[in-house]
């Protein structure tokens, strides 16, 4: 789940040690899941959490099962965004590309989470007079 395997910080730390609420918003902010405070709840009464099949089978357990996605697949994605910093290393580029870009430039960014488009918007958005 870490890009780069020398950053300390793992999904187990997270899952592991966040408390109910910061979880459930990591869960809901960066997941986009909204049994984010189920799943959260599930997560912190089951700790530890030693592997990743055990955390999606507690999710499953949580939410239940519908569709073709497994339920865990959104809390997964939190997870990865947090631990690689993703939002963070996106808002870096845009702020780089903006400044190196002629003012009639165009940027395109092809963002996969809201989360992600937002800090976009933000960065690139016109000044305010």
């Amino acid at each position: 789940m870490r890009f780069n395997p020398d950053d300390p910080t793992t999904a187990a730390d997270l899952v592991n040690s966040l408390d109910e609420e910061e979880l459930a918003d990591l869960i809901y902010e960066y997941g986009e899941e909204h049994a984010s405070r189920r799943i959260a709840r599930a997560i912190v009464h089951a700790r530890p959490i030693r592997t990743a099949s055990h955390l999606a089978q507690i999710i499953e357990s949580a939410v239940g099962r519908h569709g073709k996605i497994h339920p865990a697949t959104r809390t997964f994605q939190a997870l990865r965004i947090e631990v690689n910093r993703e939002i963070e290393v996106l808002q870096k580029s845009c702020r780089r590309s903006r400044r190196s870009l002629d003012h009639m430039a165009k940027w395109r960014s092809s963002p996969f989470t809201r989360s992600k488009t937002g800090s976009s918007r933000i960065i690139f958005a016109p000044p305010s007079p």
